[in-house]
């Protein structure tokens, strides 16, 4: 009796401790160059089942119950060939092993399994793991198991302040790449007292890899290659002398914003200073986190968690060896909003489109770049009776556009949190059914067409913008676009029953309109649109009242060519109304405007004299557009103007031009010419200014006379200006190289202009005579360039020579070519802030200042300008040591210094300038019209409101970018980082006062409505 107890005790013993099973693992491991022999190879339990990542192995365990403690046995060893081929015993305690169902010989049953890591390890190679499925079946294979050559790494720690080894120092190594949801340990080493560490092959990892310290006294310095990476190849690496300076710490725990409970998210530090190589980046464990070994300095912290919205911190500041604590984290969930759409009629909606928009709250860090500058957050999702959820949703209030097939769309807003769904009414909706056909009954096609309800604040806009009026997705509120439908009359559905002013457009035929159609619940409206021609109302008033029986002459098709010429006579009210006009430009103009604008013919001089008709009298009429124009007789800012210059008898006029003098200005100067008769230049309808007048005329003997004065023009409505002819003579005698040909010598006389630039105007051309000397006659008194230049055969620079020279009234000047100079070869490059859509080649220019401070001008100062991202040559400068200050579009001012130029050599400087600031402007309720007659432009100043020159190469720059009805985009570029303050000014308008950040590539962005002032 005794021995069958004993019996049965050993049997129920044995089942309990010993139950498992046995299996023969089978494998190849392999090295360099080929199989690997004497390699251990072991069996481990896998702690993870088999799963890569933990939530997976949290469901394996659900799936499976409550999982035993395993324990496997045996070990083998490869061969000369690499193959290994032991046995392992598997056994379990505390728990029973899992069962999996198989097939065998067409039969089903339950075996037992476990998951296990094959471990294959050798001195001279890096230990391999190979996951793999054990059961009480057959044997395993593991496959081929590639193992590399070790990898270890040394270094030694030295403080930043005396290079002094750091002992004691805990060193944590962080791979550069590590499977998502593995159980990998930190590899932790520490120095010893020569401040040396060692990473051994049993853990040291390949490829790149960053080092962070995790002593609180002590943190690689910002700009160490711990922080950067370090690479690691097969074999011993040394890594050198790593810095480290006095450490702190950040403190934090994060935790769910509704239940406060802790929340194991990642954080990531990085240092937000210029040239900082700090990042780290780990998992929050515990109720709070501490990030140590960082120097002193700013950090963004940045806390994410799957499910929430992640949250950063900027400008976290880390002193010395002091820490910070951020406390609590509070993460937001995300958020969700039920949406269940119900008919009026009681229909039921079976489908409808929800989408979400938020009007206020602040964007998450997760998106802190969405919607560019207006920081918007839209989410459109497709929804059912079924499904009536969208997520991703966080804190604030939002809008909620519910659109379904058949029904008005219905627009709410809401607040998030919210606990009940959401229940939006729809109301069933209208159809506008709408075709469009040409002047001879022919259906065409429309761009694009909308429909726009009369309470819509889009209404009144789209009635003033007429051809102009187009809406973007998504849609103002009351704009309703198109349910485009292919082989079927276009419709715009789902509107609600009110009154619309239904717009359309077709690329040939323009806009057309219909205001006041009638949408009625559940009916459809049809529409038939067809081209209105266009027309033009002409209004002539003298002395503030209408003029009737006025003759005003109408051009009309190619007016800058053969325009077809018209003449009308205004009625009662002092009009002229053409109707039905075809499409094309048409300008008005006085009988006495024509006569003079036609002058001997049609041709160019005609396209010249019309050009200061162009905005104010110049139309473009299309199809449905009504435009007006009027004419003051008596304008007072205008004249007209006279210039008399009695002619000699072999004297013959080539051109006369009156150019406006303006500083500062946007637009392109205003340019007259001149009607000649008998020594009398008249120029018809001058605005009241500054101008410059030039008249250029030819002797019989070939030479070339020119006249260049300065007017003032200010009385209405006729002036007169009585000047003389200068015919003095300026005689250039020029003393030639030995062996230079006189016919490859050219003369030119430069005016420069009064800003400085080098973009001057060439007031004379002239070659040598017999003498070597070239006399030109009637030079207005005044500073020029001379610019002597002597090429080769092949037509470059051989020499030149600039000098700077006073013309008062009969003079001469000689002209020696100075051989002590050399060439400049000037390279700029960089990326220049140019605004958004204008495609200009970003000029550069060149300046060059001696030792005292002095501008030197080289041989020709035309080289001294270049264009960015090419090479230019500047010749002949003379040699010396100069400070170069280089300006170029859209970059900030470069210089560079000590600058050597030698006799007959090419000296080479390149500048890589930073971008510039930029201003960005919006002009509300502006035109090209307004720009033109306005002519605004910009002034800087400083902080203490001083006035600060632009760092361009030829003055101020800027430009327009894009003009859409009303408003107008226009870009100033090359702002200095001494500016504070950009100064709008304009004619007819108060200055507009913008405060700007001149910082290197700043883009500040402006919207400005400017006031007219009172008169």
């Amino acid at each position: 009796m005794r021995y069958l107890l004993m019996l049965a005790l050993l049997v129920i013993f044995s089942t309990s401790c010993f139950a498992g099973f046995d299996a023969t693992v089978v494998g190849i491991v392999t090295g360099s160059p080929g199989a690997l022999k004497n390699v251990t190879v072991k069996v481990i339990p896998d702690p993870l089942w088999g799963r890569a990542r933990v939530e997976d192995f949290e469901a394996f365990k659900k799936e499976y119950g409550q999982l035993p403690v395993i324990e496997v046995s045996g070990s083998g060893t490869s061969d000369a060939n690499g193959n290994f081929k032991f046995k392992v015993t598997v056994s379990e305690r505390d728990g029973a092993l899992p069962k999996r169902k198989v097939n065998e010989g067409g039969k089903t049953r339950e075996i037992t399994f476990i998951y296990a890591i094959v471990v294959c390890e050798h001195e001279q190679y890096k230990p391999e793991k190979r996951g793999i499925l054990l059961d009480e079946r057959s044997e395993q294979k593991v496959g081929l198991v590639s193992m590399q050559l070790a990898t270890t790494a040394t270094g030694k720690i030295v403080k930043l302040s005396d290079r002094k080894p750091v002992a004691g120092m805990k060193i944590k190594v962080n791979p550069g790449y590590i499977r998502p949801g593995t159980l990998a340990e930190d590899i932790v080493v520490e120095t010893d007292k020569d401040g040396k560490f060692f990473v051994s092959k049993d853990v040291c990892p390949s490829g790149r890899i960053t080092l962070s310290s995790l002593d609180e006294q002590w943190a690689f310095a910002q700009s160490s290659t711990a922080w950067s990476g370090l690479d690691l190849r097969t074999g011993a690496n040394d890594l050198g002398s790593l810095i480290v300076v006095p450490g702190g710490l950040i403190k934090l725990s994060a935790v769910d914003m509704d239940t406060g409970r802790s929340l194991p998210a990642q954080v990531n530090v990085a240092g937000a200073e210029r040239g900082s190589q700090v990042r780290m980046a780990a998992q929050l464990t515990g109720d709070s986190f501490t990030v140590p070994g960082l120097p002193q300095g700013i950090y963004t912290v940045t806390v994410t968690m799957n499910g929430y919205w992640g949250v950063r911190q900027e400008n976290v500041e880390v002193e010395g060896e002091n820490g910070i604590d951020l406390g609590a984290i509070k993460l937001e969930p995300h958020r969700s909003l039920g949406v269940i759409a119900v008919s009026d009629d009681n229909k039921g909606i079976e489908r409808y489109t929800v989408t979400v928009t938020l009007q206020e709250g602040t964007l998450p860090a997760d998106l802190s770049g969405w919607g560019g500058r207006n920081r918007s957050y839209a989410i459109s999702q497709q929804l059912t009776a079924e499904r009536y959820e969208i997520g991703r949703l966080f804190t604030g209030k939002w809008s909620v556009q519910v659109i379904a097939d058949g029904y008005a769309a219905s627009l709410v807003t809401t607040d998030l949190p919210r606990q009940e769904p959401l229940t939006v009414t729809l109301t069933q909706g209208g159809t506008i059914e709408y075709q469009l056909f040409d002047l001879e009954g022919r259906p065409m096609r429309a761009d694009w067409a909308f429909a726009i309800h009369r309470d819509s604040p889009e209404y009144k806009r789209a009635l003033e913008a007429k051809q102009n009026y187009r809406a973007d997705q998504p849609y103002p509120a009351g704009v309703y676009g198109p349910n485009w439908q292919q082989n079927d009359i276009p419709r715009i559905e789902s509107l609600p029953a009110g009154e619309y002013l239904f717009v359309a457009r077709s690329w040939q035929f323009g806009f057309l309109s219909k205001d006041n159609v009638t949408v009625e619940k559940g009916k459809t409206t049809n529409l038939s649109l067809k081209p209105e021609l266009g027309s033009l109302t002409i209004t002539v008033t003298e002395k503030g009242k209408s003029k009737a029986n006025e003759t005003v002459v109408v051009l009309s098709g190619q007016l800058h060519w053969q325009p077809t010429v018209a003449e009308h006579k205004t009625d009662a009210n002092g009009q002229v109304v053409l109707k039905d006009l075809q499409p094309g430009e048409f300008m008005a103009i006085t009988k006495r405007e024509y006569e003079w604008a036609k002058g001997n013919g049609q041709g160019f001089e005609l396209r010249q004299r019309l050009e200061p008709y162009q905005v104010e009298r110049q139309r473009n009429i299309t199809f449905g557009v009504q435009e007006t124009i009027t004419i003051n007789l008596d304008d007072p800012g205008h004249c007209w103007l006279t210039v008399e210059l009695p002619m000699e008898a072999d004297m013959r006029a080539d051109w006369a031009t009156l150019v406006e003098k303006a500083e500062n200005r946007m637009t392109r100067a205003k340019t007259y010419s001149a009607r000649h008769e008998n020594g009398l230049f008249n120029f018809g309808r001058v605005m009241h200014g500054v101008y410059t007048f030039s008249v250029q005329a030819r002797l019989s003997d070939g030479n070339e006379v020119s006249l260049v004065r300065q007017l003032t023009i200010d009385i209405s409505p006729e002036q007169t200006v009585k000047l003389d002819w200068d015919l003095s003579k300026l005689t250039i005698k020029v003393k030639l190289p030995k062996g230079v040909d006189r016919n490859r010598v050219f003369l030119a006389l430069r005016q420069p202009h009064e800003d400085g630039q080098v973009y001057a105007d060439i007031l004379r051309f002239g070659r040598l005579d017999e003498k070597d000397q070239c006399v030109m006659l009637a030079v207005p008194e005044g500073s020029y360039d001379l610019v002597a230049t002597v090429t080769d055969l092949n037509g470059l620079p051989q020499y030149i020579n600039c000098q700077r020279i006073q013309v008062k009234g009969n003079g001469t000047e000689n002209v020696k070519f100075d051989e002590k100079v050399g060439i400049l070869n000037v390279s700029v490059h960089g990326s220049p802030a140019l605004g958004s859509s204008r495609a200009i080649e970003p000029r550069a220019r060149v300046i060059l200042f001696d030792a005292k401070g002095n501008e030197v001008t080289p041989g020709d100062p035309l080289n001294a300008f270049g264009v960015v991202g090419r090479e230019w040559k500047v010749y002949a400068v003379p040699a010396g040591t100069y400070r170069a200050v280089i300006l170029a579009h859209g970059l900030q001012a470069f210089e560079v210094k000590e600058v050597k130029v030698k006799k007959g050599e090419t000296t080479s400087i390149k500048a890589n300038p930073t971008a510039a600031a930029m201003l960005q402007v919006t002009l509300k309720n502006f035109t090209m019209r307004d720009l033109q007659t306005s002519q605004p432009g910009w002034e800087l100043e400083d902080e203490a409101g001083n006035k600060i020159p632009w760092s361009s190469p030829d003055g101020q720059a800027c430009f327009v970018t894009s003009s859409h009805g009303n408003d107008m985009q226009l870009v100033v570029i090359n702002i200095p980082p001494e500016a504070k303050k950009a100064r709008m000014i304009a004619k007819g308008y108060e200055d507009f006062v913008v405060e700007i950040d001149g910082s290197a590539g700043k883009t500040n962005l402006a919207d400005i409505s400017l006031v007219p002032k009172e008169e």
